[in-house]
Parts: C-alpha cells; sequence; structure tokens
C-alpha cells in the first residue's frame, strides 16, 4: 500500500512512517505544489495511493465520486499520530 500526503500535512513525517509502511510521499514530493484538491485526488487514484488529508474538500470528493483512492481523514490522522508505528501495523494487517 502506498500513501500520499496532501499539500496541509508535513512532507517531514514520510520519512517518519516509510520505515514501517513502506512507500510514503507527499503531494510537494511529486511536484503538486499549487495543484488543486481535484487534482490531487486524480493523482492518487490514477498511482493507487491512499490519501492522507485533513482537507475536508477531499471527504467530499470522496462522497461524491466513492473510491479508489482511499482516504484517511485529519480526525483520524490526528490520532494516529501519536503512536505511527501501531497505527500504520493496524492499517496495513487489516489490509486497509
Amino acid at each position: 500500500m502506498k500513501f500520499l500526503l496532501d499539500q496541509n500535512i508535513s512532507r517531514r513525517i514520510c520519512a517518519k512512517i516509510s520505515p514501517v509502511f513502506g512507500e510514503v510521499t507527499s503531494a510537494i514530493e511529486q511536484g503538486l505544489f499549487n495543484a488543486n484538491d481535484r487534482e490531487i485526488w486524480e493523482f492518487a487514484k490514477s498511482h493507487g495511493y491512499v490519501l492522507i488529508s485533513q482537507d475536508k474538500d477531499h471527504y467530499d470528493l470522496s462522497r461524491l465520486y466513492g473510491h479508489p483512492p482511499k482516504l484517511i481523514l485529519a480526525s483520524l490522522w490526528q490520532r494516529i499520530q501519536s503512536d505511527n508505528r501501531i497505527a500504520f501495523a493496524c492499517l496495513r494487517r487489516n489490509n486497509f
């Protein structure tokens, strides 16, 4: 499973969670500096990423278009930041 961090989440987190979970990148690292929500959504979809965002607009897109991409929203993200290894191990084990 691959993760794409939205522009509103620090790309420094990639280095912290990639040893545990594997491929993690950010929208910024992928050249999506000024991309709008729909462009990031489409990038995640076309490249097989799970999108992690604090942006409610991505939730609205998921309600409108369904998935892929799968989406982790900020409320869940804030909870799992406190213990990345346990949270991502659980996601991996449950084949998120």
